[in-house]
Parts: C-alpha cells; sequence; structure tokens
C-alpha cells in the first residue's frame, strides 16, 4: 500500500466541519495510471469521498498532478491529516447526499439534498 500525507490547517478560530478543500497532489511517474487507482482516508483511517482529476500526464502515460476536491473538518488553530492512496482496489464511499432528478410532462426537479431545483422544460 502506497500512501502520501496530506495536512490541512486552520489558522483562524472558527472550527470547519466539512469545509470544501481542493488541492492539486504531485505524483511520481510510473505509479499512477487513472484516478480510480486513489482514494482518500482520514486519521481514523476511513475512507472518505473525494473527487479526483488528473491535471497532466508523464510522457508514460501516468498522472503526474491529481486534484483532489473533498471536505475536510479542522478544530480553530489546529490541523488534520489525511492519506492519498495511490494503488487503491477496494469500493469508494457514495455521495453524502445522492442526487436526483425527476421528470414530469412539463417540469424538471433537481434535488442534492442542500439544494432543490423546480425548472420548467420549455419556456
Amino acid at each position: 500500500m502506497s500512501r502520501i500525507k496530506l495536512r490541512v490547517e486552520e489558522i483562524s478560530a472558527v472550527e470547519r466541519k466539512d469545509w470544501p478543500v481542493t488541492s492539486g497532489v504531485p505524483l511520481k511517474e510510473g505509479t499512477v495510471q487513472s484516478e480510480d487507482q486513489l482514494a482518500l482516508f482520514d486519521e481514523a483511517g476511513d475512507i472518505q469521498p473525494c473527487q479526483f482529476k488528473a491535471l497532466a500526464r508523464w510522457p508514460d502515460g501516468t498522472i503526474k498532478w491529481v486534484l483532489l476536491d473533498f471536505k475536510a473538518s479542522v478544530g480553530k488553530q489546529t490541523e488534520a491529516f489525511y492519506e492519498l492512496e495511490t494503488d487503491f482496489e477496494g469500493e469508494r464511499p457514495g455521495p453524502d447526499t445522492p442526487l436526483e432528478v425527476r421528470e414530469t410532462e412539463d417540469r424538471i426537479h433537481v434535488n442534492t439534498g442542500p439544494l432543490s431545483v423546480e425548472m420548467r422544460k420549455h419556456g
């Protein structure tokens, strides 16, 4: 198992719960072929929902830079640690709030959990 340690620091006097984090991480040439090999773990060793996107590739086609988008919880003026696994083969968690889309004859309903939108199909 190959893991890269990541640190999220909160320098203000505000506690962050499920705060959005975006970070780029460089990867060694020849190690990661696709985003499917990546997984993010918290300090307790639990896998966390995370979106991965390859930003650059090495000449051999492996990922050179990967972008991570995830939610972090960090106490005020402290830090939290995560680990990026680069050879993951297990099950990944789904989103916290599954996307729901419903269509009627004249409308489309989209529910993301925190946001619910209804749109007319025409006009």
